[in-house]
């Protein structure tokens, strides 16, 4: 039997890729007869209150071994009590063969629900794992539901509630039926970049208090007489220990020996974050370079993995956050991990600007492997090897700046925009520099804006090392530039690149000239806020009018506050 049918099928593949497969006037080599299931629940329910439409075929969709995964594509009919209909989807089943929505009624009265599949055809070529159906075109015919009623009453139905908020001292790991306690915990990444997943705006202790302690390296603590009262070398700021640890579902991560000017042994250490006990060493991983959580949502497997990340020879290298296993060596790497910035699933995203093209390379691109197996298509399992060239997503042609070459400084993942600084006139015999920032769409690569940054000094690093990005900071909107001769920060828009607001001599609030080398941070806090969250935290309380003119004065007042340090105030 022959039929001629078309059909549009939706493949999606992890968080990386949609394609639209499209087949017109093909002639299948076989059929077969679906059905299609429905439920609906809680059922009555009151208007506004969420319910859950289950939908399924009585079968799963059989699969092609190496091929990106795809499901059946199924759609839900809605009639409202006032005769209304919507169609939902379509939904892309799991590999059961089911897919699910929440609806919210907004009417008293009886709805209608009907689970409709309109029929798939399957181009099978290859013996895939659990399938034992027959090579060619297999046609699927369509099916739907039966109709099911849904009650709404003006009354709210009795629902369970959530575990409220803890009142008392609690420790992670939180157990996964608490959902709404996301809101009180998170990890530390430990990434250079800034850009951990730790809370924001909300409270933290207004005092440190010690609940452990332990020796990191026997060092410290004054030499003796014969040294007039010198300590021991203990490695700060340039080869500091415990740089940047890692936090992680209530364990602590950190490199058991210094990094900084070329070094950097092996070893890591995991503790216990709330009484310090060794979970387990590693003398051979190699130092920490980033941590990572990455939520991935695949066919047959669905969550969060905890990692990790590493580079030694050339080579990254992903370890099991819980054991210290290692989980995946990507080969002929570029660059470090810890210039990585997180996507929206927690996937590694790495730009950089390099021979006149950008580039961004994505974690979870280059550790799925197309030609894998089937299985790697419905459950998240990285290869033993990987070669670090697949994970390149973005690879793009910029244009030339004149007199300079850009070099990309920072990124926002909000904004969607990167920052790159090119210097143009930043030599001895110039005494007022300039440079060229450029803003990037960091999704295509497209340069948004250019324009010169003229009579903003040197940059942090003097001109022994010209560059206005050495102390900023990024986001919601704006970029900042830190003009230490001021000493004071600027900020531009970051779509535009047009100049937005000044502080002013920082030093006219501090009366602190120690503020042209620390900016506003000053150890302001116990917490040890970093530069740039301060500098954000300006960014969201100084409400200047954009002016045209260089450095309008903004009045900040510093209010000192009991156990706080001192705090920022309108």
């Amino acid at each position: 039997m022959s039929a001629v049918i078309s059909l549009i099928a939706t493949l999606t593949f992890s968080l990386l890729l949609v394609n639209i497969y499209t087949v017109n006037a093909l002639e299948y080599d076989r059929s077969f007869q679906t059905v299609t299931f429905l439920s609906v629940a809680p059922n009555p329910i009151g208007i506004n209150q969420p319910t859950y439409a289950l939908f399924w075929l009585a079968n799963s969709c059989p699969q092609n071994i190496g091929a990106e995964y795809y499901g059946w594509m199924l759609e839900v009919t809605i009639t409202h009590p006032d005769g209304t209909t919507e169609t939902r989807g379509p939904f892309e089943s799991d590999t059961l063969g089911g897919a699910w929505m929440i609806f919210n009624p907004t009417e008293v009265g009886t709805y209608k629900f009907q689970a409709n599949f309109n029929g798939q055809v399957i181009d099978i070529y290859t013996s895939g794992m659990f399938m034992q159906v027959p090579f060619g075109l297999n046609y699927y015919e369509p099916s739907e539901s039966r109709v099911v009623e849904l009650t709404v009453q003006h009354d709210p139905i009795y629902l369970e509630p959530a575990t409220p908020l803890p009142d008392h001292y609690w420790e992670d790991p939180i157990t996964a039926e608490n959902h709404d306690w996301a809101s009180i915990t998170a990890n530390y990444l430990g990434n250079t970049q800034g850009t951990s997943q730790a809370l924001s705006e909300r409270a933290t202790p207004s005092s440190p208090h010690e609940i452990w302690n332990v020796e990191v390296d026997g060092k410290g603590g004054i030499v003796g007489e014969f040294w007039w009262g010198l300590s021991y070398y203990s490695s700060p700021p340039y080869e500091p220990y415990f740089s940047v640890p890692v936090i992680i579902n209530g364990r602590l991560y950190y490199n058991m020996y210094p990094s900084g000017f070329g070094v950097g042994a092996p070893g890591v250490v995991c503790r216990n974050l709330y009484t310090g006990e060794e979970i387990w060493r590693d003398e051979e991983m190699p130092t920490i370079a980033a941590g990572q959580t990455y939520f991935y949502d695949l066919a047959n497997g669905h969550g969060v993995n905890a990692y990790l990340w590493g580079s030694s020879g050339g080579e990254w290298r992903m370890y099991d956050a819980y054991n210290a296993r290692l989980v995946t060596t990507v080969t002929g790497a570029s660059g470090s991990p810890s210039s990585a910035y997180f996507g929206p699933n927690g996937e590694l995203l790495i730009w950089s600007i390099s021979g006149g093209r950008l580039t961004m390379w994505n974690s979870t691109k280059c550790l799925i492997d197309p030609l894998a197996t089937q299985w790697s298509a419905l459950a998240w399992r990285p290869p033993t090897t990987a070669p670090w060239s697949r994970g390149i997503q973005l690879n793009v042609t910029i244009p030339a700046i004149q007199g300079g070459t850009p070099s990309l400084s920072k990124i926002s993942i909000s904004d969607g925009v990167a920052i790159a600084e090119a210097k143009i006139t930043a030599t001895l015999n110039t005494t007022n520099p300039t440079f060229t920032h450029i803003g990037y769409d960091i999704w295509t690569g497209k340069q948004l804006w250019a324009q010169n940054r003229t009579g903003y000094q040197w940059g942090f690093s003097g001109y022994i090392g010209p560059g206005l990005m050495g102390r900023y900071g990024i986001g919601e909107g704006v970029y900042t530039i830190f003009e230490k001769e001021g000493p004071e920060y600027h900020a531009f828009n970051l779509m535009t690149g047009d100049y937005e607001w000044s502080t002013g001599s920082l030093v006219d609030h501090t009366d602190n000239d120690f503020s042209c080398m620390t900016g506003i941070q000053l150890y302001l806090t116990e917490s040890y806020l970093s530069l740039d969250i301060l500098v954000m935290l300006m960014l969201s309380m100084l409400k200047q009018e954009r002016t045209s003119g260089p450095t309008p004065r903004v009045t900040v007042e510093w209010t000192p506050q009991p156990d706080h340090g001192h705090l920022l105030k309108d």
